[in-house]
């Protein structure tokens, strides 16, 4: 990838491309785009140039033209093109951050609870990691390194457990080179095997689905209304109204007017990104199973009726989640959980988070609550990036009222 990266430094059509983030140490979208088409080329031996499909929010010119010079670097180092090993960067160096950012699949520069467990089923060779355990061993993890769970393990911390190896009862950390390329060349063809898709139409709305219980105009609870005042102000469509049944939040009167009403037919949900809050996020998931959906963002998310009459009443945990199907038919999917949420146990939203990986971009906070309150820059940060926007300044005003 490193080859490809100089390439692109001295290629007209990529001069204005930035290909590291703004710390100038981090890979941007584009350095990630590049390097997982790099890593594509050399493990299947055939150009990624007809993966038009994904684009990481790239235009669709820079993708094509990242990934012609990923494949043109292949054949260059097949030919015999290889440069002096005296001026090449380190290759453990190299391999460690090709790793990382192919573990790193939202390029937040961190690799929390969700981003982690791929490399742990890679040290173990097993998939049926318990989720007590991983969690466990997680903490453990970035305790050794001085990370801070919430936010994640950085590449640095990474590199010290792959290059020093760890104090765990489980896991033995240390990565020889050749695993570390097997590691990335994995999880990267996963990337692009999930991210691929026959069709991947243009963005052009964010739908809002609310808590259940929410009274009066839903504009005002929550952070629902502040949500679609700051993405109009960036140019986003945002359908947001009061419910039917906003207290039972029953699927076969929820879904029919998601479909309906605030996207404006099934067909325009291909180009919706589904924001779900509590209920809403149960609706969303539902919705997944049976329409194709641009994304779905799931705030407060569960899988169980908690015992509860109101949401058994609903209707949504009646069956088993087709969770393969939700994977299937979203484009993207990311997840807000918080540790103390009065409602909704860790373990339920943990699961949700585990169950659709390698999809989901899951997010794990510590104090949120059940994520009442305005602003959520994280939320709109978000979806700012899916829609190429940038993100701007948050103010706050009023606490508004409380759905669940």
């Amino acid at each position: 990838a490193a080859l490809a990266w100089e390439a692109a430094a001295k290629k007209p059509e990529l001069l204005k491309v930035k290909l590291y983030g703004k710390d100038k140490e981090h890979p941007s979208m584009a350095g990630s785009y590049l390097t997982a088409a790099v890593v594509y080329a050399t493990l299947w031996r055939r150009s990624p140039e007809g993966l038009g499909g994904f684009t990481a929010g790239l235009p669709a010119a820079v993708a094509l033209e990242l990934r012609k010079l990923a494949w043109e670097t292949c054949q260059a180092w097949n030919q015999g093109s290889q440069p002096n090993p005296q001026t090449a960067p380190s290759t453990r160096a190299s391999l460690v951050a090709a790793a990382f950012a192919a573990l790193d699949t939202n390029r937040s520069e961190s690799l929390d609870l969700m981003k982690m467990r791929p490399f742990a089923e890679f040290l173990l060779d097993d998939k049926t990691l318990l989720d007590d355990v991983w969690n466990e061993e997680y903490q453990g993890l970035c305790s050794q390194v001085g990370a801070d769970p919430s936010k994640g393990i950085s590449q640095e911390g990474f590199r010290t457990l792959v290059d020093q190896g760890s104090r765990s009862l489980l896991l033995s950390t240390h990565c020889s080179d050749e695993e570390l390329q097997q590691l990335a060349e994995g999880v990267a063809a996963a990337t692009f095997s999930s991210g691929t898709k026959a069709s991947e139409p243009q963005l052009d709305r964010v739908i809002i689905v609310p808590g259940n219980g929410g009274g009066g105009d839903i504009r005002h609870c929550n952070w629902y209304g502040w949500l679609a005042k700051e993405l109009k102000k960036v140019g986003i469509e945002a359908s947001l109204r009061n419910m039917p049944d906003p207290v039972f939040a029953r699927e076969d009167r929820w879904l029919p007017f998601i479909e309906k009403e605030l996207a404006g037919g099934v067909d325009n949900l291909k180009k919706s990104v589904v924001v779900g809050h509590s209920s809403g996020a149960a609706a969303a998931m539902r919705l997944a199973e049976k329409r194709e959906l641009g994304g779905m963002v799931l705030v407060a998310a569960y899988t169980s009726d908690l015992d509860d009459e109101t949401e058994r009443a609903s209707g949504y945990f009646s069956r088993p989640w087709n969770w393969e199907a939700q994977k299937k038919n979203c484009g993207f999917a990311v997840q807000f959980a918080s540790t103390d949420d009065p409602f909704l146990p860790i373990e339920e939203q943990r699961e949700v988070g585990q169950q659709l990986q390698p999809l989901i971009d899951y997010k794990e906070f510590d104090g949120r609550s059940h994520f009442f309150d305005y602003p959520f820059p994280e939320l709109l940060e978000v979806l700012t990036t899916k829609f190429g926007e940038t993100s701007r300044a948050i103010h706050s005003s009023s606490k508004p009222a409380v759905a669940r």
